[in-house]
């Protein structure tokens, strides 16, 4: 008998998402943003970007997003 993993909790309310977002991710300042394309990280100013266009929007209004210790380790792709 194997037993199984359970899902990963997420950080980001997920069923609040917009249609196209498959990615989100809190900046240093604690913003969470979703992301159409994967981000990358720029560790220089400690902000996720999308460097080749796509659409992202702000996650919510109340920042720090809570779960969020490390935002170099906040990036999810949608469930």
């Amino acid at each position: 008998m194997t037993a199984e993993k359970e899902p990963k909790a997420s950080r980001y309310p997920w069923a609040e998402a917009p249609d196209w977002a498959e990615y989100a991710a809190t900046d240093r300042d604690g913003e969470a943003v979703w992301y159409e394309r994967q981000p990358r990280l720029s560790q220089q100013f400690g902000w996720w970007h999308v460097s080749y266009g796509g659409r992202q929007q702000s996650v919510r209004s109340e920042w720090p997003v809570p779960g969020v210790e490390d935002y170099k380790t906040s990036l999810e792709v949608r469930p």
